[in-house]
């Protein structure tokens, strides 16, 4: 093949340039995203509910949609939560549910189930979570003039929304924050009292005179028309001047008995940036949209907002294509110092430039034909897969390392430049061909973990793939042809040099002691291992790599029946006593506006972005920030962590690391109960939400009093709501907008019912006193639930001798008639880690089978598969040594640092079985056996160390440097740097090794 393809250099050629055209237009098509676009299996149902107890809406609203969906297609888990005014239901499927019918089923349900929900009730949202979700970021909209604040919120739903809906690549835009106005109608209750008028003929009187008739038509001889029953009101001056009967058949107009203006509405909740109120546009890409594209638009966008609105300021924040940005970052400095250093150990070693040359030109071939693969397989550009790349392109250089430098081998050996090149490729191409193979077999397998880590491996296994399978084109069709253009029939190039030189003379000295002494250099070369996972393993285990951040997030229970305006004006404090310590803060406060969000909210709530100067300054910031809120509000449960990226917002669990559910039958269980039952079992017990307690005020009606002075119960009720909260009274429709005329709560002294009066069926009037009482008592903050019911949970950060413990546990709460249930990332970890040991078994089976049909033998590939635990063992001395921890970072790095290994393995051992084969099938001595392997361990020296030298140095760079892209590679690095370095320095002797004692067993047997 290879010189059919030197025979027709022209056509060769053509091919390769037309491919890469194509693959420089994939490469402009191809969408960028922060993350590959994935189906999260997950919905998340948002209940509002003002003014309802916890109790209330467990009962009558999560309870009856919980159960209704219980019988979902493929639902793994479903979780509720009820708290003063809202509820949230939390449902996980397993990763095999269609989610697109999955999300159409779930509306299907809640619609069906609406007759059983309370009347009042707005239908609950239904949020579906994807990858593609995660806003890319954040516009801040501040008025310059507080007055102006209704004008600017309106000029952003309005306008700038609708602007930024229009640019391409923009999914979805989301406002927090906004602002509307309403007409406040104020009832004077001493008035009404005066002229026997209830509040329900006030609001009677303002509701009928809106009344919209609809269509109405008549007809006119030919003609028919349309008719419209104009409104009687549109403005506050309508309704204060509208009439009233009182009970003495006496008119009176609105204005004597209420107030009505038109003002803000009063907001559920507010955005802060920094002490400024103001709003927040959050927008989302489309999946197939190129962030940076997109994000550049946004800010040319921004500056023609501030150009023509004045009256507020722009401001974008918390950009999530940092991480983005960092991947593509890291591959450009990989490649970068991947083609220097390559170039460089090339030069070094082989002492001629135009090696090196050859090897610049093929590097970014194979790259950008990788791009090509990515669009015929729809994989797009994110963080995933361009790891995926990053990874091959340490395999890309050594297989053009290795054709090279085998070619160059033949031209040495007196062959023609033609022969060279075809003897050169063909000899390498089955032990190369081969490699790909073995580390296809380790990386595939990983796509069928369950969960999210295997939906994202996929596209890291195609990138892999590309690479590794473009790389081996290059290597077989394009290298050939260069190494022949560059080179003439006279020239041979010289690849001595006084450092391979002294290099090889070395290897000579210690292969022949390492050979005198082979059962002891054995034995040492297992036991360095053994040490270096058993050290490696002591390193602190984590799922993700510890990374400095300078962006914090403060979530804040303040723990009390606090207003939306007190909540405002402890944030404020909070952010004016810190303000010198950070560059800008974002607060939200009670509810959240944005179309996507799952968070919890309330009036007593906030959450407070923190982005601070310097990451060193993280730790001394906790420190204050906690030391503040613990001194300043001691009863306020707060936590501070770093503030979550879009990695995060995927890939970590709320869960705690092991949590026990507690559930009674008849009523829920006090702390104080639980603490006395299992003693010091709960003395690192974290007490759940569902423990928590508020106080609150009980009204109780007086029955009798009712029934005597003949008052409607209903109506009792119906003035308590219209007291304590605001009433929609009727909406009137105005041009391109609405406006709630609402019924304001009575402003002052919401208890003193002394001065409110309710009419009897007589028409007299009596004190609100007379039938109400009021008293205060405790009740829980939060219910619970799950599939089985409502639970309460302790959580645990650690246990020692768990299985014993939980057993112990559970039995002592049976005893006390309490139900057990048991939860947490520990058993889901436990679960992940039985599903990773299975693929990774499949993984080491497939390598085994397609070693043992390269080679033809059972037992050689026990050779490479047995050099493995060298690789690992280096990679887990210097993680031990650096202080890192294990996590998925160097995971990956372990991963790709075995597949060099195996490359090198497998080279070498193909090579020695070649020069085996040269001996006299009579005259296998001793001393022949070892002049062949020896013999083959000084040809692929070479190449062996330049592909591990080439990695390392190419890698090196990211120790150097700061960011997140860098404290992310950091493990990586550290992990595939040490199992090269220890790895392949021991694995040079581990093969001879084996090799000999395998040939001593098979001779023995024979």
């Amino acid at each position: 093949m290879t010189k059919f393809l030197l025979s027709r250099p022209i056509a060769v050629f053509m091919v390769t340039l037309a491919l890469l055209v194509f693959s420089v237009l994939a490469l402009v098509q191809l969408p960028i995203n922060l993350l590959p676009s994935i189906d999260v299996p997950s919905i998340v149902i948002k209940v509002s509910a003002p003014n309802s107890s916890p109790q209330a809406i467990e009962e009558n609203i999560l309870k009856p949609i919980r159960e209704n969906l219980l019988t979902l297609s493929d639902l793994k888990d479903i979780e509720s939560t009820a708290s003063g005014e809202s509820g949230q239901i939390h449902i996980q499927f397993s990763y095999k549910a269609n989610m697109n019918l999955t999300y159409i089923e779930v509306n299907e349900r809640i619609d069906r189930l609406q007759d059983q929900l309370p009347q009042n009730l707005t239908r609950p949202k239904v949020i579906r979570l994807s990858t593609s979700d995660i806003p890319v970021v954040r516009l801040q909209v501040v008025p310059k003039d507080f007055n102006n604040y209704v004008a600017v919120s309106e000029l952003t739903t309005k306008v700038i929304r609708r602007r930024i809906e229009q640019l391409d690549g923009v999914s979805l835009v989301s406002i927090t924050g906004e602002r509307e106005t309403e007409i406040a109608v104020t009832p004077k209750f001493n008035k009404l009292a005066a002229y026997n008028i209830s509040l329900s003929t006030l609001l009677n009187t303002i509701n009928n005179s809106n009344v919209d008739w609809g269509s109405i038509n008549v007809k006119d001889g030919q003609y028919r028309y349309y008719v419209k029953v104009a409104s009687s009101i549109s403005t506050p001056e309508e309704i204060l001047n509208l009439p009233i009967r009182t009970a003495d058949d006496n008119i009176v107009r609105i204005a004597e008995i209420a107030d009505v203006e038109e003002k803000a509405r009063p907001p559920m909740g507010y955005h802060l940036l920094n002490q400024d109120e103001g709003l927040a546009v959050i927008i989302h890409k489309q999946s197939n949209a190129r962030m940076m594209d997109l994000l550049s638009k946004i800010g040319e966008s921004v500056l023609v907002f501030e150009e023509e609105y004045p009256q507020a300021s722009f401001k974008l924040t918390q950009n999530q294509s940092k991480l983005l940005s960092a991947g593509i970052n890291n591959l450009k400095t990989a490649l970068l110092f991947g083609g220097i250093f390559a170039f460089a150990v090339l030069f070094v070693f082989m002492s001629n430039i135009r090696l090196a040359l050859i090897m610049g030109i093929s590097l970014p071939i194979s790259l950008l034909l990788s791009f090509l693969v990515f669009y015929v397989a729809g994989i797009s550009i994110n963080i995933i897969s361009l790891s995926g790349l990053a990874l091959g392109l340490g395999m890309l250089i050594d297989n053009a390392i290795i054709v090279l430098d085998n070619i160059s081998a033949k031209r040495k050996e007196g062959y023609s430049l033609t022969d060279s090149c075809v003897l050169g490729v063909k000899e390498v191409s089955a032990p190369l061909i081969s490699s790909v193979l073995t580390t296809l077999a380790v990386f595939v397998p990983l796509v069928f973990l369950h969960g999210m880590s295997g939906a994202l491996f996929y596209d890291q296994a195609i990138a892999v793939a590309a690479i590794l399978g473009v790389s081996l084109l290059v290597a077989f069709s394009v290298l050939p042809l260069l190494y022949k253009l560059y080179f003439n029939d006279d020239t041979v190039p010289d690849t001595n040099n006084r450092l391979f030189a002294f290099i090889l003379n070395l290897y000579d000295k210690i292969f022949k002691t390492v050979w005198q002494y082979k059962a002891i250099s054995l034995s040492v070369i297992i036991l360095l291992s053994v040490i270096g996972i058993w050290l490696g393993l002591q390193s602190p285990q984590s799922a993700m790599p510890q990374i400095q951040r300078n962006e914090l997030l403060l979530k804040i229970d303040w723990n009390e029946p606090i207003d939306l305006n007190e909540n405002e004006l402890r944030i404020l404090s909070i952010v004016s006593e810190l303000s010198a310590k950070v560059i800008f803060t974002e607060s939200e406060i009670g509810k959240v506006g944005f179309a996507l969000t799952t968070s919890e909210y309330g009036r007593e709530k906030a959450e407070v972005y923190f982005l601070l100067e310097d990451k060193t300054t993280e730790r001394i910031f906790k420190q204050d920030l906690d030391q503040l809120l613990s001194s300043n509000f001691p009863k306020a449960v707060f936590t501070i962590s770093p503030a979550p990226n879009a990695f995060d917002q995927l890939f970590t669990s709320s869960k705690p690391y092991l949590m026990i559910k507690l559930r009674q039958t008849d009523s829920l269980i006090g702390a104080n109960r639980v603490e006395q039952v299992l003693g010091n079992e709960t003395s690192d017990a974290s007490f759940g939400k569902g423990f928590s307690l508020e106080t609150s005020v009980k009204l109780m009606i007086n029955n009798e009093r009712l029934a005597l002075y003949k008052v409607d119960r209903e109506a009792i009720q119906m003035q308590l709501s219209r007291i304590f909260s605001s009433t929609e009274i009727t909406t009137l429709k105005r041009f391109g907008s609405n406006t709630i005329v609402s019924l304001m709560a009575y402003p002052e002294a919401h208890y003193d019912f002394d001065r409110l009066y309710i009419n009897s069926h007589d028409g007299t009037s009596y004190p609100l006193s007379t039938f109400v009482s009021i008293a205060y008592e405790q009740h829980h903050k939060f219910i619970t639930a799950d599939r089985k019911g409502t639970y309460q949970a302790i959580s645990f950060a650690s246990m020692n001798n768990i299985d014993h413990t939980l057993s112990a546990i559970k039995k002592t709460l049976v005893k006390e008639n309490i139900l057990v249930d048991f939860d947490g990332t520990y058993f889901e970890t436990r679960e992940n880690l039985q599903q990773l040991s299975l693929v990774l078994f499949i993984s080491f089976a497939l390598l085994y089978f397609i070693l043992a049909a390269q080679f033809e033998s059972f037992l050689q590939p026990l050779i490479i598969i047995f050099t493995l635990p060298l690789g690992v063992g280096g990679s887990l001395l210097l993680i031990y040594l650096t202080g890192s921890s294990l996590n998925i970072m160097t995971a990956i790095g372990i991963i790709v640092m075995l597949g060099i290994m195996i490359n090198d393995a497998i080279l070498k051992l193909d090579t020695i079985n070649r020069q085996v084969k040269l001996i006299n099938p009579g005259s296998v001595t001793n001393h022949n056996l070892f002049l062949a392997i020896h013999k083959a361990g000084t040809s692929r020296l070479r190449p062996i160390l330049m592909t591990s030298v080439t990695t390392i140095l190419a890698l090196t760079p990211v120790l150097f440097t700061s960011g997140l892209g860098a404290d992310l590679q950091f493990g990586l690095v550290i992990a595939v740097m040490g199992g090269l370095s220890v790895g392949t320095l021991t694995s040079i002797f581990f093969v001879p090794l084996m090799y000999y004692y395998i040939v001593a067993y098979s001779r023995h047997r024979e």
